[in-house]
C-alpha cells in the first residue's frame, strides 16, 4: 500500500464523508496520512487509461500560426466613421478555427479596443485558406491573423 501524507484539515474533511473510513489511517495526531488502497488507480495507469481511450482517427487541429500571408482571401476590416473620430488606432490579433474547407468558422480578438476588436472579428471570419492536407487527409487548423488599425 501506499502512503501518502496530508494536512490534518484534509484529513478530517476526507473522513467525513469524501473517502470511506478505512480508507484513512492517523498512524500518530502530529502526521495525519491518507492511505491509499491497492484498487485505487494510480496516476500511471489513469493516464494510461485515457491515452488507450484516443482513436487514432481522432480530428485533429493544426497550429498554423500567423495566416496573414496564407488566406486566399482576406477581407479588410471596417474602420467605421466613428473609429475615425475616436483615432482609434493598434494592431489586433484574432485567434481562428478554419474547417476542412478552408472556412473560417470561429475568431475571437485577442486583446484591444471593444470597436478594432469587433471589426477584426468580422473581417476574419470573412477570411478564406486554401484546404491543409495532411497525410491525403483534410484536416482543421488554427492560427492567428493579425490586422492593423490607422487613422
Amino acid at each position: 500500500m501506499k502512503v501518502l501524507p496530508i494536512i490534518a484539515l484534509l484529513a478530517s474533511e476526507l473522513s467525513c464523508g469524501g473517502v470511506p473510513e478505512s480508507n484513512v489511517s492517523n498512524s500518530s495526531p502530529d502526521s495525519p496520512q491518507l492511505t491509499v488502497t491497492e484498487s485505487s488507480p494510480t496516476p500511471t495507469q489513469t493516464a494510461a487509461n485515457l491515452v488507450n481511450r484516443v482513436s487514432t482517427n481522432a480530428p485533429r487541429t493544426i497550429s498554423g500560426g500567423l495566416l496573414n500571408d496564407k488566406a486566399v482571401s482576406l477581407p479588410p476590416p471596417d474602420y467605421s466613421a466613428a473609429m475615425r473620430k475616436l483615432k482609434l488606432k493598434g494592431v489586433i490579433s484574432v485567434q481562428v478555427l478554419v474547417d476542412k474547407k478552408g472556412e473560417v468558422v470561429s475568431a475571437a480578438a485577442v486583446g484591444g479596443h471593444p470597436l478594432l476588436r469587433s471589426a477584426a472579428e468580422q473581417a476574419a471570419r470573412k477570411a478564406t485558406f486554401e484546404p491543409l492536407v495532411l497525410s491525403g487527409q483534410k484536416v482543421t487548423f488554427s492560427g492567428i491573423i493579425r490586422y492593423e488599425f490607422k487613422p
